[in-house]
């Protein structure tokens, strides 16, 4: 079953650019990782420093596999003076997925 992941990070002032650079160069390594499905990043639209990251992986046990390489390398300390807070991470199982869906006519 699809596990899907969302990053929330919210940067300090004056540090949105830093941080989107940081992810530029790093999510590239996270869509090879073994078992990432797809990665993309978005930005609040009235406010740029708040950033999520949508991760969608092949089980949760690949994703805890990737997030302890991440720790590992300390990623997350080159993080954390860019940010307000320390980085939450929701996770989700999905169930269902509709794309292209057409109305019907009534």
């Amino acid at each position: 079953m699809l596990f899907e992941v969302i990053l929330e990070l919210d940067a300090k002032a004056n540090q949105s650019g830093p941080l989107k650079k940081w992810l530029d160069e790093n999510l590239p390594e996270t869509q090879v990782h073994d078992g990432c499905v797809s990665v993309h990043a978005l930005e609040q639209d009235s406010d740029p420093s708040q950033i999520i990251v949508i991760g969608l992986w092949q089980s949760r046990p690949k994703w805890e596999t990737y997030i302890k390489w991440r720790e590992d390398r300390g990623d997350f300390e080159i993080l954390a003076p860019m940010l307000k807070k320390k980085p939450s991470f929701e996770c989700y199982k999905r169930f269902g997925e509709w794309k292209n869906a057409t109305r019907a006519s009534g």
